[in-house]
């Protein structure tokens, strides 16, 4: 069940989403930040605290994981499917810094998986693909 706007004004969602914004590194993260809406079901605010809980405790305990930014390549990749298509260099870059940040994230979590289960749960789905990401490195700086 959706909040009253007078209860969204209380409690200040606004600013709760600026203050999110500001961290946020990734165009999909933002999307997921936009859509978001208070709620008065207690099971559903359980579920969306418990990996903000980690996170914290993560972020204030944890050794430190720096994503400087997650483009977003999802044109990009639409655009491979397409047969003939040719990436642009910046292109090919940003697919470098995605399987990257994908590898470095998936190995963070891993060897975290018990102490954080939420944040496990939510980064499990994460590949590795070190041949690609070789592959599209050497592409990158023959081209660059």
């Amino acid at each position: 069940m959706e909040c009253a706007r007078e209860t969204i004004g209380t409690l200040e969602f606004d600013k709760i989403r600026a203050l999110l914004t500001e961290r946020t590194v990734s165009r999909l993260g933002l999307e997921e930040i936009e859509a978001l809406a208070p709620t008065d079901d207690i099971e559903a605010i359980q579920a969306r605290l418990r990996p903000v809980l980690e996170t914290m405790e993560l972020i204030a305990f944890d050794a430190p994981l720096s994503l400087r930014r997650i483009p977003d390549v999802r044109l990009t990749l639409r655009t491979c499917t397409v047969p003939g298509s040719i990436l642009s260099v910046p292109e090919l870059l940003e697919i470098v810094d995605i399987v990257a940040a994908s590898r470095r994230l998936l190995s963070y979590l891993a060897n975290r998986r018990s102490k954080y289960p939420q944040l496990w749960e939510i980064g499990a789905d994460l590949t590795e693909h070190a041949d690609l990401e070789a592959f599209l490195d050497r592409a990158a700086g023959e081209v660059a």
